[in-house]
């Protein structure tokens, strides 16, 4: 990393943490409710999923709900392995909706999760610009905030051994895959450890079939999206593993308001626990044997 690029990671830092710190100094405290797994003595690896979270210039309800939503999950008995948002991040995909974003991020998961990952939504490329500009502004920030060397529509990391691969379409409403993106995901999936499962974050449900055909030809493949706005779900498709995530953003939703999904990851099966980050209450759970 150049001393520019360092330099401009601890400015755009400092602002969102200043900004978002006296934004937020009102919001309330975590419930005494943690996240506690189902089996702590056999977890493997934990991951917090957030989707369509719609951070807004200007609208502070908003930004109450990213930060009850991470305040919970900071308060996770065991650490989080990772923490994934798929999607519809700002509603505009302004840089003062980012800047808030991460701002946030960075005043409550400063550490408990060791990996976060961010996959764009269709909400993401409002701002006026190509869909380039639009990937671009997203890679600057996430950049910026993580340190990571890379970051755009597609990003591939092992975490505790599984794949984690996000994807993106290339412009609004894009719900396909690019024919860049398509040699990056095949490498990907081949590149990824035997036997371990291997997970996909796709903001829309994923059509394009080339993708659908490459993700088939391995075992324990789980493919997420948000997007639709409904309850947790999964279900099996093709022997793939679809997972539905709910919006985590009240005016979007108000029924289903702060639901989000805690993904447990054992040895022989993956859990999935509907969890609203708002009232700490439990909700949906799927469990799917891994082969």
């Amino acid at each position: 990393m150049s001393i520019f690029a360092f330099l401009n990671m601890l400015f755009l830092k400092l602002l969102g943490f200043l900004l978002s710190g006296i934004l937020l100094w009102t919001v309330p405290c975590p419930s005494e409710t943690t996240i506690v797994p189902k089996d702590e003595a056999n977890l493997k690896l934990q991951v917090s999923l957030l989707s369509d979270v719609h951070m807004q210039s200007f609208e502070y309800t908003g930004y109450q709900e990213l930060s009850k939503a991470l305040r919970d999950i900071s308060g996770s008995k065991v650490k989080q392995d990772a923490l994934v948002f798929v999607g519809d991040n700002t509603m505009n995909g302004q840089s003062f909706e980012y800047l808030m974003f991460y701002g946030i991020l960075s005043h409550y998961n400063p550490l408990k999760a060791a990996n976060t990952l961010v996959t764009m939504g269709n909400h993401d490329f409002m701002a006026p610009s190509t869909g380039q500009q639009a990937i671009g502004r997203h890679s600057f920030f996430y950049r910026s905030y993580t340190g990571a060397e890379t970051g755009g529509a597609f990003f591939s990391r092992e975490i505790g051994g599984c794949t984690f691969i996000t994807l993106g379409g290339e412009d609004e409403y894009d719900e396909t895959i690019s024919a860049a993106q398509l040699t990056q995901l095949s490498a990907a999936m081949a590149a990824a450890q035997p036997g371990k499962p291997i997970f996909v974050f796709f903001h829309y449900p994923l059509y394009d079939t080339a993708a659908l055909a490459v993700l088939e030809q391995y075992p324990n493949v789980f493919l997420f999206n948000g997007h639709w706005h409904t309850p947790l779900r999964a279900w099996d498709a093709g022997g793939v593993t679809r997972v539905n995530l709910p919006s985590l953003h009240s005016h979007i939703s108000d029924e289903y308001a702060g639901e989000g999904v805690q993904m447990e990851v054992y040895a022989d099966k993956v859990l999935f626990r509907a969890r609203n980050y708002f009232t700490g209450a439990w909700g949906t759970e799927y469990e799917i044997d891994l082969v």
